[in-house]
Order: structure tokens, then sequence, then C-alpha cells
């Protein structure tokens, strides 16, 4: 008889310390939901009491009662209704830390809606995915998004069916990098902190003439050892940004090039799945990520191996690794735009994946080959089932070549660390 399945332990408990099962404490948490809403005068949200109702009713009993992470919000909301929504659970005492995903879909979401929203999410760090379908954006809310998106805990940003213009494009190129520069800030402030700390207590150490206390074992260094590369990522924490079917057309080419050329050393994945950008979008991307290399010459990545910088060619300062142009009436009989692509693709360091799915670029793969042959960190291509045979074959050989060196890299890199960590420290004379 297989064991008996048990219930992750969320270690549920009311506000007063006590422990709860899961089923007593959903009913718990509705209760209190109820209150604040009678408390300040709001109607209870709709898609809040459908969602506590689903988990509470759920016929699936490994989820029954269990907090629920993902909440949409849809058209039985009235946008006047959404501010309740973020009010009730901002009123809560014991923060709801549950909460990973947000879905907003088909609901209007003005600039005070959007403030609202990313005022909520600056407090509610738990969320790490937020999604905006067809809500009728404009670029004022736009500005509002991507200027507060670095004060939250958003990992996943994904925009659907919301038009995007060149002034979106542009703006959300330059708030991303404006956001890292606020995290990098950040990170050399509390090491600065930290080293004055330290240097006060040895100095107060020195004056008392007492021996330093013994630090605690911990793994790694200490905040005043480290650099701001290391402590960069607690600051900075935007990965993912999927802006699909949202109409950006050839004529946005030039601000896609802004756009990518600031964002592509902090994003790791990019979608642009089912827009228009066409080979003039393409061809943008190319020369973004070629003014993006050029600003980093001279530079190297700090903690790089010798062993990644002989491998791998580009600039690894830009983090790209997944690009998606699924969709994007790509291809015909030009030559030029697939070059420069493949030209920004060798200088794109740490771009793996590329997506040309339903684009007609069959005429056109043998100009991208040329590109891709050169960057060893590129190992996944889709494309298209009409591209020929031929060409297909030879860009897998190419990219099963690419896949063996980077996995001998990686295995190279374990042993050092794996024999580095055996040696020990030679004993002081």
């Amino acid at each position: 008889m297989p064991p008996k399945a048990v219930k992750k332990d969320y270690g549920l408990a009311d506000d007063a310390g006590l422990s709860l099962e899961p089923e007593p404490w959903m009913e718990y948490f509705e209760k209190k939901l109820r209150l604040l809403c009678k408390q300040t005068n709001i109607q209870p949200p709709s898609e809040l009491v459908y969602t506590i109702k689903q988990v509470a009713e759920t016929e699936d009993k490994e989820r029954k009662g269990l907090p629920f992470e993902q909440l949409v919000i849809t058209t039985q909301t009235q946008p006047e209704q959404l501010s309740s929504i973020f009010t009730v659970f901002m009123q809560l005492a014991t923060p709801y830390i549950y909460l990973k995903k947000i879905v907003l879909k088909d609901i209007v979401l003005n600039e005070a809606n959007v403030e609202l929203m990313m005022n909520f999410l600056a407090k509610q760090k738990s969320v790490t995915s937020l999604t905006l379908n067809n809500n009728q954006l404009i670029p004022a809310a736009f500005r509002i998004l991507f200027a507060e998106l670095g004060r939250s805990g958003i990992i996943n940003l994904k925009i659907v069916e919301n038009p995007i213009c060149n002034e979106v494009l542009v703006n959300a190129g330059v708030q991303i990098e404006k956001c890292a520069a606020r995290a990098l800030k950040a990170a050399q402030d509390q090491i600065a902190d930290a080293i004055k700390v330290h240097k006060e207590e040895l100095e107060k150490q020195a004056q008392l003439k007492t021996k330093p206390k013994k630090a605690k074992k911990q793994k790694g260094p200490e905040m005043w050892q480290m650099k701001p590369e290391d402590v960069f990522p607690s600051f900075y924490v935007f990965q993912t940004l999927q802006l699909e079917y949202c109409n950006i057309q050839r004529h946005h080419a030039a601000a896609l090039s802004v756009f990518l050329s600031k964002a592509a050393p902090f994003l790791s994945a990019l979608s642009l799945k089912g827009n228009q950008i066409g080979n003039e979008g393409l061809a943008a991307i190319g020369h973004a990520f070629e003014e993006c290399a050029d600003r980093y010459i001279g530079q190297s990545i700090p903690n790089e191996h010798p062993i990644e910088r002989e491998s791998y060619i580009g600039c690894r300062f830009i983090k790209l690794q997944q690009l998606d142009l699924t969709c994007n009436l790509i291809g015909g009989d030009e030559e030029e735009p697939f070059k420069q692509f493949g030209c920004g693709v060798m200088q794109a360091g740490n771009l793996k994946d590329i997506s040309f799915s339903q684009n007609g670029i069959e005429k056109n793969l043998k100009w991208l080959i040329t590109g891709f042959q050169k960057q060893v960190a590129l190992t996944k291509v889709f494309v298209p089932d009409t591209c020929y045979l031929t060409e297909v074959q030879e860009l897998m050989t190419i990219l099963k070549t690419h896949k063996k060196k980077c996995d001998d890299v990686a295995k190279q890199l374990k042993k050092i660390q794996k024999d580095s960590k055996k040696k020990k420290p030679a004993a002081a004379v």
C-alpha cells in the first residue's frame, strides 16, 4: 500500500500565532478579509472571494484549504473596484506571503490604478510574476509601470495585447537601465556601510586592547568583504520580459534598438512573439547587440574564469539568454537584415536560445548560419518547417558542436571548483 500523501507544511497560523490546519486557516483568512472590508466600508472583491471559494471547495484533497498562489482579476472586477483588492491585502496584520502571481485580464488600467498596483507590489514582495492582458494601457501608465518595477519583487513581467509605441519602448529601456543603476548603488552603499561598521569595531578593539571576537562560521565572505556584483542580485531581481501581440511593427525598429541596447545587460529572456517587427526590426536587434557591446569594450566580467573568457566570444555583459521572435513577419528576399542580426548575435555572449517559428526565413537561413556558427553560447534555434533540409541539418550540426563545447566548459569549471574546495590552506609557520 503506497504511503499516505502529506500536505506541505505552510506553517499556517492566525495573527496571534496559533497554528492552524489548512482548511480552518482558509476559513479564518476569509473571515478576516470580510471584516477588513466591512471596517473600510468596501464590498468584498468578487474575484478574491471566488478564488478563496475555489480553494475551499476544490475536489483535490491535496490542495483543499491551502493558500492560493495566483490571483486572476478579470472583467468581473470594475476598474474602480480594483483598489479594494490591493487595499484589503495591504491592511492585513500578517502579510499574505503566499501570493506569487497576479493576472489582470480584460480590465482597463488607468494611471491611478497602475500606480496603486505598483505601490501594492512594492510591499507585497512575494509576488514575482505579473501578467497584464488587454488593459488599454496608455504611455503614461506604461511609464509608471516601468519606473516603479525596481521597487517590487517582480521577476517575470508579461504584457499581452497592449499596443506599444516608440515612446513606451524607449522609456522601458531607460527605466530598466535606471533600475539596475539604483540597485548597483544600493549594493555599493550596503557594502560601504558594512566596511564602516567593521572598521569601527576594529578601532574599538584596538583602543580597549581586546582580542577580536571569533567570527561565527558562515558560508562565503561577510558583507564588508563582498564586491558590488556579489550583492547586486539581492537588489535587482527583474529578469524576464514578454511583450507579446503588442503591435510592435517595422516602423518601431529604431525605438526597439534603443530599448534592447539598454535592457540587454539586465534581462535573461525577452519575448516579442506575435508582433510585426519584420526584417527592419530584426536588423535593429542585431544593431542593438553591437551598440551594447561597444559600451563594454575593454571591460571584463568580474570573477569570470579564464576558461570561460577563452571559450566564448562576444560581450558577456549582455545577459540575454533567450530571444523569442515567433510570428513576426520576418523573411523575404532581403539579405542585409539577416547578416546584421547574425553579426549582433556574435556580440551577445550569453545568448543560448532563439525562436524564429512562424516566420518565412527559408531563403535567409544561410545568412543567419554564418553568425550563429561563431557564437558558441548558442545551442538552440527554432526555425520553421519550410526551411531547406540541408541548411537545417548544417545548423543542427553547428548547435550540437556548441552544446558539446558548453558542456565541456561547465564540466571543467565544476572540477576546478570541486578541487579548490578540497585544497586546505597551508599551515602558518
